[in-house]
């Protein structure tokens, strides 16, 4: 193998691995993701079963709660991206919610896939790396 190949071999690799740190970083977004889609449709199940004298603490931006008292909900309003929110019942949400997950699961699957892929293809350039080097230190001795 040429040195040239070498040459491209390792900056592939340099380029994979700069690509999985990515896709790492991917992954943990999107699980930080699904973890907040999983509170959030325990949440919903909740309001179904509140009374009207329920006491709750509602946000007021993120380092102040308000304690409010339940009222029965018919809407809520839905984060739908880019800070629109849309006003939707209750099982409306519910579904709206599970369908991001199912989107937010899908797009984990393929990075994860893709990971799986680059790191095989690191290992194969590190085998191959590892031969060269190990064919070089043979012909020396």
């Amino acid at each position: 193998m040429s040195e040239q190949k070498v040459e491209e071999l390792v900056l592939e690799y340099e380029n994979l691995r700069r690509r999985l740190a990515e896709l790492n970083s991917l992954m943990q977004l999107l699980s930080a993701s699904l973890s907040e889609i999983q509170m959030s449709l325990e949440t919903l199940s909740s309001l179904e079963n509140l009374s009207e004298e329920t006491s709750l603490l509602a946000p007021a931006g993120t380092l102040i709660l308000v304690p409010v008292r339940y009222k029965p909900l018919k809407k809520i309003l839905v984060n739908t991206g880019a800070g629109y929110y849309i006003e939707m019942g209750i099982e409306e949400a519910k579904r709206f919610v599970e369908n991001r997950g199912r989107v937010i699961r899908e797009l984990l699957n393929r990075a994860s896939l893709e990971a799986r892929n680059v790191m095989y293809r690191m290992k194969e350039i590190e085998d191959v790396i590892r031969a060269k080097m190990a064919g070089k230190q043979g012909r020396k001795q």
